[in-house]
C-alpha cells in the first residue's frame, strides 16, 4: 500500500513542500591571494576535505549552511504571506526550523495542559 502524505502522493507532498520553503547554500571556493586558483587534487567524502599541496596552500574555502526559509503562499488565488507575529509575539525568524520549535513547545504546552485536567 502506497503511503499518502498531506492527503497527496508522496511525489504530490513534495511539490507542495517545495512551494512553502526554500533552500538557501552558497559554498565557494577562491584564491587567499590574487585572482586565479590552480587545483592539482580537490575531493569531497566520508573522510573530509582531500587536498593536493597546491590547493592546500592558496585556497579559501567557504561554507554557508544551508537554512530553509518560509516562502509566501498561494491557495486558490489568495497570497498568504509569511506571518511576523503569532499570539502577539514577535516571530522574528521565518526559518523553518525556528517555526518548528515554537510549533512543538505550543503544542507540547497543550498536552501538559491537557495532562494535568485529567
Amino acid at each position: 500500500m502506497e503511503r499518502q502524505a498531506f492527503g497527496r502522493a508522496p511525489e504530490e507532498a513534495g511539490k507542495a513542500a517545495r512551494k512553502i520553503a526554500r533552500k538557501t547554500r552558497r559554498d565557494s571556493i577562491g584564491p587567499k591571494q590574487g585572482d586565479s586558483l590552480v587545483i592539482d587534487h580537490l575531493s569531497i567524502g566520508p573522510e573530509g576535505i582531500v587536498m593536493g599541496p597546491g590547493v592546500a596552500t592558496n585556497a579559501r574555502i567557504t561554507f554557508i549552511p544551508a537554512e530553509v526559509l518560509l516562502v509566501p503562499v498561494r491557495d486558490r488565488g489568495t497570497i498568504y504571506n509569511v506571518p511576523k507575529k503569532h499570539l502577539g509575539g514577535d516571530l522574528g525568524s521565518a526559518t523553518l526550523l525556528d517555526v518548528a520549535q515554537r510549533a512543538e513547545g505550543f503544542l507540547r504546552g497543550k498536552l501538559d495542559e491537557a495532562a494535568s485536567k485529567f
